[in-house]
């Protein structure tokens, strides 16, 4: 058995590796449905020579009126307040990821791409970006002339349903009116997650996150709670 699995994923990634064109949406309208997105994230990520199994996907919903699941598995890391996730997005995703996989018992991935506001792109990393990334890291470079990382990362569940940490309180910090959301985290599917946003996975895993975060000129990743609320001195993350 251990024999054909590794012969199936032998299969896969040289499938993925004859995938040499990936869509990148050049309008709202453009992004394709959640599931099939994920499934050409996956081929990138396995084209890059990560190890990434198919998504069994499940007919299920954790994400309530109350979220009283999902708030659970994050406080169970025993966090004091979420108001430090602002510009953070890959280091929350990641720690965060293997914990609520394991509280809610179903595969949860941290999915990084573009996050879109009706026709404005908020974050939009490119292929090549992430190619870059994953071979070079993240330097000094590629903040120029911007404010933060043109990059966004979530979590995702094997619902289908989507958890951002950081999303609300980066935007508290940037816009005075939506201070209040200072803490706060979104979920659903898309694309209504968040009112007129589209989210576009890109590529998955937390090897993938690893990675960038080794190479780059600053560690963006935690395993430890007290940390999570620490930004690097380098970067303004999110």
């Amino acid at each position: 058995m251990r024999f054909m699995s590794k012969i199936r994923r032998r299969v896969q990634y040289l499938h993925a590796l004859k995938q040499t064109k990936y869509l990148m949406p050049k309008s709202y309208n453009e992004i394709p449905e959640y599931k099939a997105a994920f499934k050409q994230a996956i081929y990138f990520t396995r084209s890059c020579s990560f190890d990434i199994d198919a998504v069994n996907w499940i007919d299920k919903t954790f994400i309530t009126a109350d979220s009283t699941d999902i708030e659970d598995s994050l406080r169970d890391s025993k966090l004091a307040s979420f108001d430090g996730a602002a510009r953070q997005c890959l280091k929350w995703s990641h720690f965060y990821a293997p914990r609520v996989a394991k509280k809610l018992g179903c595969g949860a991935w941290v999915t990084i791409g573009q996050i879109w506001n009706r026709e404005e792109i908020v974050y939009g990393p490119s292929w090549n970006d992430l190619k870059r990334w994953i071979a070079k890291g993240i330097q000094r470079d590629d903040f120029e002339n911007r404010r933060g990382f043109n990059l966004h990362a979530w979590i995702t569940l094997q619902t289908c349903e989507i958890i951002d940490l950081t999303f609300f309180t980066t935007l508290s910090e940037m816009d005075p009116q939506f201070k209040s959301c200072a803490g706060q985290f979104t979920h659903g599917r898309d694309p209504h997650a968040i009112n007129g946003h589209r989210y576009y996975p890109m590529a998955i895993g937390s090897d993938f996150a690893q990675t960038i975060s080794d190479k780059s000129i600053s560690s963006l990743l935690t395993n430890n709670v007290e940390e999570l609320n620490n930004c690097s001195a380098v970067f303004l993350f999110d």
